[in-house]
């Protein structure tokens, strides 16, 4: 990975997660182009 270049990456996505409150302001921002909501158990 020390040879690949950061101008030839392609950003597909990212994963972000905390309060719903949290989420519902980052997904207001006229950046975001789509979004999915899901969540997350703890089985344990």
């Amino acid at each position: 990975m020390k040879d690949i270049n950061i101008d030839d990456l392609e950003i597909l996505g990212i994963v972000i997660y905390g309060t719903k409150d949290e989420i519902a302001d980052i997904i207001k921002k006229p950046f975001i182009k789509a979004s999915s909501l899901g969540g997350i158990i703890d089985n344990y």
